[in-house]
């Protein structure tokens, strides 16, 4: 990296890092000590582009896993990017349908705001729990509670 310092008017004695420009992919920083000032920029690769790939791969090295794209969904579903989540746990259920990415998808239906589908879905959840062998009764009380109102 190649920078070039530039000299300031006015003399700091302690040295300093400043960081005045910031963007998801990269950081303008600048030394000052006394009166010298020495700015650069940091730079990483795309971390969205980065992760992506990460997931794609994983996906294709795992088709017939139905968990892997629930997991994907619930780190989005986490990070509040509910589009995002929908897209992914949509992905699980075409692989699988199970009680846990019905119940991810009925929690996120109702976090978007869409209630009748979130009670929808998460009866479908239920019934598929209790084909599973699942012990949904902690579930089956938060559909109860939706039902009711109560959420």
């Amino acid at each position: 990296m190649k920078t070039k310092p530039v000299w300031q008017r006015d003399s700091q004695e302690q040295l300093s890092y400043e960081i005045p420009s910031l963007t998801p992919n990269s950081a303008q920083v600048i030394l000052r000590w006394e009166k010298v000032a020495v700015p650069f920029t940091v730079e990483v690769p795309n971390q969205d582009a980065l992760v992506r790939s990460k997931i794609d791969a994983a996906v294709a090295a795992n088709p017939t896993d139905w968990q892997v794209p629930l997991t994907v969904a619930t780190a989005y579903f986490n990070d509040d990017k509910f589009d995002d989540a929908m897209v992914w746990v949509d992905k699980s259920i075409k692989v699988k349908e199970t009680f846990q990415n019905l119940r991810t998808k009925a929690n996120l239906l109702l976090n978007m705001g869409k209630k009748p589908e979130a009670i929808a879905v998460a009866e479908q959840a239920v019934a598929r729990g209790k084909a599973e062998g699942t012990d949904t009764t902690r579930f089956e009380k938060f559909l109860a509670d939706l039902k009711a109102g109560k959420m």
